[in-house]
């Protein structure tokens, strides 16, 4: 029997997100080029070949003036060498990590999927998703109620000096890395079950679609991350307090007051008290922003900027919002090149096919990535994004001729 590569191309995409994530490439190759998400590459180029084949990559459209298509994506590469190569302090070989890990995986935001196809990339996203998120909240479980030591495991494993950091504070370190990565995972998971349920299967068990709220919800309270919790709250009232989702709203409500009742969620709470007695809840970001802005040691160029230079820890504090970043880093130019392609265009996007329930997981998980300085790094964190996005768009797509 023959395997046809549109059948396997995304499974190896979530494979090598899912399975091998960066963290333990790293430690396993002890090899700085293990960043290289070889699986999940492999996966995407099946895909694109046939799409290309296919006229589905989006080289130039009259709907959008051929804003954000590949060829647009290709010249900001251009750029990015020739601005890059004049930064002193940026070597090539962190120029190359750069591109790879933050520029390429952008083509997947202009690719259209055929409908049959997206539905089954949704479900299959969902699986990985779910597995995925449940074995971290089960990992962090344990360790909580039975001192299992897996997160210390994971830290020693990897000699990651942040992870050693996240234990010292009492937050969790799961197989992916860091908990605000593992936060966006269970936001991920929440989001896209609660689409699949509207839109591809909407007669899931009653069960299964509590589990699909409850476990990320209990995740996100033992990662101990604030933002996710307030995202969370937002897009369940959002999503389930209305006439389709009341009937699992007393059961999913149930469900989190027992999981608060055995002190799941203390961690997140603790640092809500923590940041209220600071005064700042974004845990001295804005606060070492506004310093370092005041003082003048934040300085930004439009053309040029200061990547390769070792940033203080106020800097690294005040610097965690992407967009901030990337124009420190790099230049404003690139950082509004980046945000334009990453945000701007999905969300017009998703206005144009206007369906609302799309939109809004859009804006969340916009929200969630731009409140660390995850997809500014050389490791998945914009694999996932990307490959979000485009399921998200094209699910927008397909409802629109389906409904």
């Amino acid at each position: 029997m023959v395997i046809k590569t549109k059948d396997i191309a995304f499974k190896l995409i979530c494979i090598g997100i899912f399975v091998t994530p960066h963290i333990l490439r790293l430690a396993f190759f002890k090899t700085q080029w293990a960043i290289i998400n070889v699986i999940t590459w492999i996966g995407i180029i099946f895909l694109l070949r046939r799409y290309v084949r296919q006229g589905r990559v989006q080289i130039a459209k009259r709907s959008n003036g051929g804003i954000g298509n590949p060829l647009w994506i290709c010249l900001l590469i251009a750029c990015f060498i020739i601005c890059g190569i004049g930064i002193s302090t940026f070597s090539y070989e962190s120029l190359v990590k750069y591109i790879y890990a933050t520029l390429a995986p952008l083509i997947l935001l202009y690719v259209t999927v055929p409908f049959e196809e997206n539905d089954k990339q949704v479900i299959c996203f969902c699986n990985y998703l779910t597995a995925s998120c449940t074995f971290i909240v089960l990992m962090g479980l344990l360790d909580i109620i039975f001192g299992t030591g897996f997160g210390k495991f994971i830290a020693d494993y990897t000699q990651t000096e942040s992870l050693f950091e996240l234990l010292r504070t009492g937050r969790m370190v799961s197989y992916v890395g860091h908990s605000l990565l593992s936060t966006e995972l269970m936001l991920l998971c929440f989001l896209f079950n609660t689409l699949k349920h509207y839109y591809i299967k909407k007669n899931e068990p009653m069960v299964l679609v509590v589990y699909n709220c409850v476990m990320p919800a209990i995740g996100i309270g033992v990662c101990g991350s604030k933002t996710g919790f307030v995202l969370f709250a937002i897009s369940f009232a959002v999503l389930y307090v209305n006439r389709k989702g009341l009937k699992y709203v007393i059961l999913i409500v149930a469900a989190i007051y027992w999981a608060l009742s055995m002190g799941f969620f203390d961690s997140v709470l603790h640092r809500f008290e923590i940041g209220l007695s600071m005064g700042d809840l974004s845990t001295g970001r804005n606060t070492n922003l506004v310093l370092l802005w005041k003082s003048g040691v934040l300085d930004f160029h439009f053309l040029t900027g200061h990547a390769g230079t070792t940033l203080s820890e106020k800097m690294i504090a005040a610097l965690e919002y992407p967009p901030l970043r990337w124009a420190y880093l790099f230049g404003v130019w690139f950082s509004v090149a980046m945000c334009i392609i990453l945000f701007v265009i999905p969300i017009f996007k998703c206005i144009k096919y206007k369906k609302f329930k799309v939109l809004f997981a859009l804006l969340i998980i916009i929200a969630d990535v731009n409140s660390y300085n995850g997809i500014t790094t050389i490791g998945d964190q914009m694999l996932i994004y990307c490959v979000s996005v485009l399921l998200l768009l094209n699910l927008a797509r397909r409802t629109e001729y389906n409904e």
